[in-house]
This record gives C-alpha cells, structure tokens and sequence, in this order.
C-alpha cells in the first residue's frame, strides 16, 4: 500500500494509489480474516473468488477499474460452471473487499454490487418439520 502526501499550504491531501484485484484481495485478508482471527476455511473460502476473476480478466487488473457491467457478464461466465449458491457467495466476497477498500478510501466501483446481478436469496437446504404434539 503507498500513501503519497501533498502539503498544499495547510491542506494535508493523501491520495491512495490504485490496487490489483490480488492486492485488494489480500488486504482484507491480513486487515479483516487473519486480525479477526477468522477460521482456516473462511481465508480460504475468500482466497477461490481470487482465481476465477483473474481467469476471467486475464490477468491481475486494478481494481479500479472493475465496472458494474464487467462484474455482471463475470457472474454470468461462473453461472456456467457454478451452483447459484457460489455464485452468490463469489458475488458478496467481492463485495466484502470492495466495501473495505471503499472504507479505506481507495478507487473502486462507488455501486452496491448486489443490486441488479440478479441472484436470489440464498436456497435452503434443510426443510423444517413439525415437532410431534404429545398429550
């Protein structure tokens, strides 16, 4: 991460510089999983959202220049291959980080990114069943 400061008089202005999308990832893996000590397979649940954007964009990118229609036709290319509940867990990983960055103020896309994707809520697995009434 660099930081370059400017003095323009008695304005202090910090200007963050742009990320790959690999060091956006582990930012918020050393700032969020491993400091809130978060469990093995949770770093590495967030570490396979990594490969198949790099696969997609063909490389590390910045983030920055990550646009809601980009991240709409990659959500389509994991449909193929992807159950809808990874599909959506890849979705709210991505966003996770770029909402982090956002905190952090670094240059990301300034749009929830769940808005519009089109992925619905979660699928239960387990139905619910009614306990036996006894006398």
């Amino acid at each position: 991460v660099v930081v370059v400061l400017h003095d323009y008089g008695k304005e202090l202005v910090i200007e963050k510089k742009d990320l790959s999308i690999t060091e956006a990832f582990e930012l918020y893996r050393a700032e969020q999983i491993v400091y809130k000590n978060e469990s093995a397979r949770t770093e590495v649940m967030h570490g396979l959202v990594l490969r198949p954007l790099l696969e997609f964009f063909g490389g590390d990118i910045p983030i920055s220049e990550l646009i809601f229609n980009q991240i709409r036709k990659w959500k389509e290319w994991i449909q193929k291959n992807k159950k809808p509940n990874t599909v959506r867990d890849y979705i709210i990983k991505l966003r996770v980080v770029i909402k982090h960055l956002q905190l952090k103020g670094y240059p990301v896309i300034n749009r929830e990114l769940g808005e519009g994707l089109g992925f619905k809520s979660r699928r239960r697995l387990h139905q619910s069943f009614k306990r036996p009434q006894f006398d």
